[in-house]
């Protein structure tokens, strides 16, 4: 069983203006994580790092539903 390299399905997923969504082989779409900044405590704006976002998905995706991966 091969499994999809995370620069592949980095490759598939579909980025909005807002958001971040995937559409897995079974054609199902899956809103991953938003785009929009965000305030921390001391009010300052927090942009989303897209790279770190889309390891940290690859990497449940692949402990938990392995399945969504294979090539």
């Amino acid at each position: 069983m091969k499994i999809k390299t995370i620069e592949d399905w980095s490759r598939e997923l579909i980025y909005y203006q807002k958001s971040v969504a995937w559409i897995a082989p079974n054609g199902t779409k899956y809103s991953l994580w938003s785009k929009v900044p965000h305030q921390d405590k001391d009010g300052n704006l927090v942009m989303v790092n897209n790279s770190k976002m889309s390891t940290i998905y690859y990497d449940w995706i692949r402990e938990n539903k392995q399945e969504l991966l294979v090539i």
